[in-house]
């Protein structure tokens, strides 16, 4: 407890254990200011679960979703009338999953980062910085996020935008080679009971390719469930590929890479479909022209062709015009 003429400021440091074979810590600070009669209150931890520290903000609700060690620090202001002002925080996560509920498969990670400020006269939460790593990738990206869906104070929502600046994959068990993005946008909702995860859209636009998806992701007793649809109107027949994961009707996948050679493809429409333990599904149409098409091994393929495929039902059809 320090007094000062300004104000009085009361300090707290303990360990706490967290249910691991590590102690976490956490330090506690409150200031007070005399003129103002404002409150400071600042907090730091280390290692605390961050499903915890989930239950202290409405803010910070939505860390409920991570099985994962948490540390850093938030420091909030609240004014003379009992209402809070500013709220601000840094957040260092360490190796963990994504894991909305014990019976869902988690989605691992190594490290995450965010640091963000959150506006109480707007409930909007102001992301400058987050980073996600993982075995297999990472991610750098920067948004907001409004709180929604309120019972008391507490949000069953987040809406969010977002500007992806970095995503890279190294495509292991997914694509065919290393994926790298960058600039993508998204416009989501995240529901925390049951999770739902829900895309209004995601804006890619890399070199030529402009395309536009939205999509679904859910968690439940039986796993993962996702759906994406996707829209361009021209892409590079080899981005296409690039973006088609191995799993998905990889005998058409094989059977395009090898057997029709275009430019491009326009008006493209594309459909996954995944669910935990079930083999991923796909719909996809799209035009060509000026292609070259190989039916045969033993005959020559067709010049300059010009059509339509699609794939539904598992059964892939190829019209000549």
């Amino acid at each position: 407890l320090r007094r000062a003429e300004t104000g009085t400021t009361l300090s707290l440091v303990s360990d706490v254990f967290n249910g691991t074979d590590n102690i976490a810590g956490i330090e506690i600070s409150v200031a007070r200011n005399l003129t103002t009669q404002g409150v400071s209150l600042g907090v730091k931890v280390s290692d605390m679960p961050a499903a915890d520290i989930a239950l202290q903000s409405p803010v910070l609700a939505w860390l409920g979703v991570l099985d994962a060690p948490l540390s850093g620090s938030v420091r909030t202001e609240i004014g003379a009338d009992g209402q809070m002002s500013s709220f601000a925080g840094t957040l260092d996560i360490g190796s963990g999953a994504l894991q909305p509920a014990p019976d869902v498969p988690p989605v691992g990670f190594e490290s995450a980062r965010a640091y963000f400020t959150f506006d109480p006269s707007r409930e909007r939460i102001d992301f400058t910085d987050i980073a996600v790593v993982s075995e297999r990738g990472r991610l750098s990206a920067t948004g907001q996020t409004y709180l929604a869906e309120l019972i008391g104070p507490w949000p069953q929502a987040f809406l969010g935008q977002f500007t992806i600046a970095t995503l890279d994959y190294d495509g292991e068990g997914v694509f065919e080679g290393p994926v790298s993005m960058e600039d993508l946008r998204a416009d989501v909702r995240l529901r925390l009971d049951p999770f739902t995860l829900d895309i209004g859209q995601l804006a890619v636009d890399q070199d030529e390719a402009r395309i536009r998806a939205t999509g679904r992701v859910t968690a439940g007793a039986d796993g993962w469930h996702a759906s994406v649809d996707a829209k361009a109107g021209m892409i590079d027949t080899e981005r296409v590929l690039t973006y088609w994961p191995v799993i998905v009707s990889p005998i058409t996948r094989g059977w395009l890479s090898q057997n029709l050679q275009a430019g491009f493809l326009e008006n493209v429409s594309a459909g996954v479909r995944f669910q935990t333990g079930i083999k991923p599904d796909a719909i996809l149409s799209f035009e060509f022209g000026e292609g070259t098409v190989s039916f045969l091994k033993h005959m020559p393929p067709l010049t300059g062709a010009t059509g339509r495929a699609s794939l539904v039902d598992k059964k892939f059809t190829l019209y000549l015009d």
